[in-house]
């Protein structure tokens, strides 16, 4: 069990550490490795030795730590997670609707659409994901 958490930790770190480096459009752990050693190329032809050395880091978190199992279930989580705050967010509206109040329908309205927008682009990568999967 112990081990288990290690390990969850020890890629949640990685996954933490590349993402910010890894540009959108890279889904699966070769995309997400190959951005990375793009931007490894264009830094050294820049000369900046410090992204070098963030990005290199990165590049071996990634092949390290990386699978591809552990990011589908990531994207499937957030998926979940989103559609849970969509109900929420549905919970939210009908009370403000029984209460009658316009201003606050109209702010859980906002709210819900917002919500349902994440949801979206959470499942949009989700199905990215699996093109890019397929792709290879």
């Amino acid at each position: 069990m112990k081990n288990q958490l290690m390990k969850g930790i020890v890629v949640l770190s990685a996954l933490v550490s590349f993402s910010a480096f890894a540009a959108k459009g890279s889904y699966t752990c070769e995309a997400k490795a190959k951005e990375v050693e793009n931007q490894i190329s264009y830094a050294k032809a820049h000369g900046n030795t410090h992204r070098v050395t963030g990005l290199t880091k990165a590049l071996l978190d990634i092949q390290q730590y990386c699978t591809n199992g552990d990011l589908e279930e990531d994207y499937k989580e957030e998926v979940q997670d989103k559609l849970e705050d969509v109900a929420e967010r549905e919970a939210e509206l009908a009370k403000a609707r029984i209460k009658g109040d316009p201003d606050k329908i109209i702010k859980q309205e906002n709210k819900l659409a917002e919500a349902k927008a994440e949801l979206e682009k959470a499942r949009a990568e989700l199905e990215a994901f699996y093109a890019e999967l397929k792709a290879k």
